[in-house]
């Protein structure tokens, strides 16, 4: 219980360093739109996620590592202000 724990403050601490609400299970922008099932994580640091692309008209789903989330979203965005500049 007290890995549970820990894995889930480490999940709201990643959102609370990108500015988002710990409380909200989803984060999103023009490209990206990333759902997150806080009853569904593992042992290792991992929690599920649904991930819609929006350019590709995609979605992946599957264990993401938490300490990923903010790479993963920020070079989403990253892309977004690429193609707003060109």
């Amino acid at each position: 219980a007290k890995l549970k724990t820990q894995i889930i403050a480490q999940f709201n601490q990643t959102l609370e360093k990108l500015g988002l609400d710990p409380d909200n299970n989803i984060i999103q922008n023009d490209m990206v739109k990333i759902e997150f099932d806080k009853k569904r994580f593992n042992l290792n640091g991992k929690i599920w996620a649904t991930v819609t692309d929006f350019k590709n008209k995609k979605e992946y789903e599957g264990y993401m590592n938490i300490k990923d989330i903010p790479t993963y979203f920020k070079n989403y965005k990253l892309i977004e202000e690429k193609n707003i500049e060109m």
